[in-house]
C-alpha cells in the first residue's frame, strides 16, 4: 500500500501556500484524501512527536480507505 507523506515546511516563503494547495489538489485528484490516505505534516508538527505518531497510527495502521 502506498501512503504519500507530504511535509509543508516553508509556509513563510512567498508563493509556497499556493504550491501547497496545488499539491493537496493533485493528491486528491489521484484519489488520496486529506488526512485519510495521505499524510500531511507542517513545520509545527515536528515539535510534537506524539502527534505525528498518532497521525501515522490513524493513517497507516488504521486506514479508512
Amino acid at each position: 500500500m502506498l501512503i504519500p507523506w507530504e511535509h509543508f515546511g516553508a509556509l513563510h516563503q512567498d508563493g509556497y501556500e499556493r504550491k501547497m494547495r496545488d499539491k493537496i489538489h493533485f493528491f486528491d485528484s489521484l484519489g488520496f484524501k486529506l488526512f485519510e490516505s495521505v499524510i500531511y505534516t507542517f513545520e509545527s508538527d515536528i515539535e510534537d512527536a506524539a502527534g505525528i505518531e498518532k497521525l501515522i497510527e490513524r493513517v497507516v495502521l488504521n486506514p479508512t480507505f
